[in-house]
């Protein structure tokens, strides 16, 4: 598993990468021992939330206060969070990320979601790289955190 594709939303890609976490956030989502397959969600993500961990990245942020919502992760201002269920999801993770960046907590967001191909292997009408990405062009005055999408599958493209 790595990243295969990868689209900057409002300069996100160069935020993470001016804090330094640009080749943390690829090296977490890199793992030669899982696949893409159906059943495999919950093992790709915590595989890249322990990578994230031992990199000292804060795990389960809240996104406000007084609400029961966090994001997967955080560092230098910078929130990540790992989709790999229902597309429905990552709109509602952008909104999460979109309430942290409005209220002063980060300066940019990274989503992670499988690529078209890899979403099809682990279910029906989960997330999926190319549909996130077309549809944040359409909410770009409504979504307005600088975002860096990955797009990962079991061989990468050259992130």
């Amino acid at each position: 598993m790595e990243a295969a594709e990868t689209f900057s939303h409002r300069y996100g890609q160069e935020v993470v990468k001016a804090r330094a976490l640009r080749d943390e956030v690829l090296a977490s989502v890199s793992s030669d021992e899982i696949g893409m397959a159906r059943g495999h969600a919950s093992r790709i993500n915590e595989a890249i939330r322990s990578r994230l961990a031992s990199s000292g990245w804060a795990l389960d942020p809240r996104v406000h206060t007084g609400f029961n919502l966090d994001v997967n992760a955080i560092k230098d201002r910078v929130g990540l969070t790992v989709q790999t269920g229902n597309v429905t999801r990552a709109f509602y993770d952008l909104l999460k990320f979109q309430v942290m960046h409005l209220h002063d907590r980060i300066d940019a967001a990274v989503l992670v979601v499988p690529t078209h191909g890899a979403s099809r292997a682990l279910g029906s009408n989960i997330a999926n790289f190319n549909r996130v990405t077309k549809e944040l062009g359409l909410f770009k005055h409504i979504i307005t955190v600088p975002c860096w999408v990955l797009g990962i599958d079991e061989e990468g493209g050259g992130a």
